[in-house]
């Protein structure tokens, strides 16, 4: 029987529609389904599987690459595996599957202990085995880590790993999860070395005291076994998350030290908390890089090496006086608030330099060199309130770095020399005075300078020198003996003129504004606020505007008026006639 065609125009479609309910409940399933097929035997799903070892000898071997990336600038391509919450990737110039295999196993096994420690599953993380990673240490970027295979077999990668499986973001924490998962408690260890208030700062476990470069090796043991002692506490009390959420360790510190018999707590400075997020690189020549927030320290002196309490105390004061400048600074010119709050977030790089360097700022780079402990704050004002370059400047921008950084300076980097008197003054400086050159002149102006500071100096300030009351004694007296007696080469070494750091030679400061000392700069400064008020000073600072048109007055007329009023004031005090 010959079928009968049927004209496809006339056929009707027929079509058999699921329930809503019943549809969203098909789809659902068939996802579960999908995902439970993906997850099988290669173990792939997010979480550790039961027989790591196993998922990972299942596990398809892909390739792979890494790109080019802010944090990490190379590029290179990849044999790669993934087993739960791992992707592992080897660089193709070295790659092995046994090795990237067995090394699987290893970086499995290490994360399948830390969850059974800590009851928390890791998040993705993923592990890039290099030949040499950048800085050739372990890397941590975000939930990237990248080592070599041999940082894995001596376990040197596992801070780095847990950082990134786990969000911990400074060292303490890091080593405090690796020691307390790997190590030994070491709490009898931990009494005798904190006794009688022995070692405080070790016991913010930073990474100036866990370097192996800048501590020695005993300092270096309390670090990590506090650093385990403080997690295994922090666990015990308050759990995981706790653990996670404190950046430093301070506030448990008292708490800590009791529970384990300690005798007074250790105390750590205020600014500990930007500190436990300082990180160190080590680089081959011995030198040193420290990043803390937006501050990078090259340590190229190598006076500044195995001194882990001496570094972190400097960034403690320097942070601290920081803020006391920068709250100056808002206080008397808070039209340049804005200003300075942006150019103290931006990137800044310190150079401790060699010690018989000047130090100096160089604000169109954010760059300071250093090669005194003390001359940070005068550096930071430079780039805090930058302004141009031109000479008339010049005298205006070492007054305005060191108004608003002498309180921090004397704070702290506190003196010791200059309440010493004359006898210390002819002692120190001998060196400089010959029989044939008669130096009269140069101790009655130190006599000034001394009748002065006795004046000025704060009868609080007991134990240290009062340095803004000497600054400003120093720069009264430059101004109104000039002209009235010698400058011997000895003054003019000892004066430091502005003009001598740039070469010039330094006329007289009535009509060269390059010839004025710091000091002379930081009274007439003074003089110029108390006459138009600081913060109109700086405005027009900041914007390059002249003197004379922000204020009607020439430079010439300012040092007159300056040096009359100060005549008026102290000329009478001095013993000169």
């Amino acid at each position: 029987m010959k079928q009968k065609k049927i004209d496809p125009s006339m056929k009707k479609e027929t079509s058999y529609k699921l329930p809503a309910g019943l549809r969203a409940l098909t789809a659902v399933l068939i996802m579960a389904l999908l995902i439970g097929l993906c997850g099988c035997g290669a173990g792939n799903g997010t979480k550790i599987p039961e027989d790591p070892e196993a998922a990972v000898d299942a596990a398809a071997i892909f390739e792979g690459s890494h790109p080019r990336e802010t944090d990490y600038l190379a590029v290179f391509k990849t044999h790669a595996l993934t087993v739960g919450p791992l992707s592992l990737h080897m660089e193709d110039r070295i790659y092995d599957e046994d090795i990237l295999r067995g090394l699987a196993k290893d970086v499995l096994g290490d994360l399948a202990k830390v969850k059974t420690g800590l009851g928390a599953e890791p998040g993705a993380v993923k592990v890039y085995l290099v030949k040499e990673p950048i800085g050739g240490v372990p890397l941590r970027v975000g939930t990237q880590v990248f080592c070599a295979p041999a940082d894995v077999e001596s376990d040197a990668f596992r801070n780095a790993l847990f950082a990134a499986a786990y969000d911990l973001c400074t060292t303490w924490q890091q080593t405090g999860l690796t020691e307390y998962i790997f190590g030994e408690a070491d709490d009898a260890g931990l009494q005798a070395y904190y006794a009688d208030g022995a070692h405080p700062l070790t016991a913010s476990c930073s990474a100036l005291h866990l370097s192996s470069v800048l501590s020695d090796p005993d300092t270096v043991r309390a670090a990590c076994a506090t650093a385990r002692s403080l997690t295994a506490f922090i666990l015990a009390r308050d759990g995981f998350d706790a653990f996670r959420a404190l950046e430093t360790p301070a506030a448990i510190l008292p708490a800590w030290a009791e529970a384990l018999g300690i005798s007074p707590a250790p105390v750590l400075p205020k600014n500990c908390g930007e500190l436990a997020g300082l990180t160190l690189e080590v680089k081959s020549d011995s030198s040193c890089t420290l990043r803390m927030n937006n501050f990078t320290v090259l340590l190229t002196d190598d006076s500044w090496l195995r001194e882990p309490d001496g570094l972190y105390q400097w960034f403690s004061d320097f942070l601290a006086g920081m803020e006391l400048e920068l709250d100056q600074i808002r206080t008397e010119a808070p039209s340049a608030a804005e200003i300075i709050s942006q150019r103290f977030a931006e990137n800044i790089n310190i150079y401790f330099t060699n010690r018989n360097q000047i130090s100096m700022a160089s604000p169109a780079s954010n760059r300071i060199d250093l090669s005194r402990n003390d001359a940070i704050w005068h550096e930071m004002g430079h780039i805090l309130l930058m302004s141009d370059d031109r000479d008339e400047f010049q005298w205006l921008n070492e007054a305005v770095a060191e108004h608003f950084s002498v309180c921090a300076t004397a704070l702290y980097a506190p003196t010791q020399y200059i309440s010493n008197g004359l006898e210390a003054y002819e002692e120190i400086f001998a060196s400089y005075l010959t029989e044939t050159e008669a130096a009269p002149d140069d101790l009655v102006f130190h006599e000034c300078v001394w009748t002065l500071y006795q004046r000025f100096r704060d009868p609080q300030q007991t134990e240290n020198d009062d340095l803004e009351a000497y600054k400003r004694a120093y720069g009264i007296c430059s101004i109104l003996l000039d002209g009235k007696i010698t400058r011997t080469q000895f003054r003019t070494k000892y004066d430091r003129t502005i003009a001598y750091g740039y070469g010039r030679t330094a006329g007289r400061p009535e009509t060269d504004p390059m010839g004025l000392t710091y000091s002379q700069s930081l009274v007439l400064f003074e003089y110029l606020c108390g006459m138009y008020g600081t913060d109109a000073v700086i405005n027009a600072y900041l914007n390059s505007v002249s003197l004379e048109k922000a204020f009607g007055i020439t430079y010439k007329q300012l040092f007159v008026k300056a040096r009359s009023h100060y005549e008026m004031e102290y000329m009478k005090l001095l013993p000169i006639e």
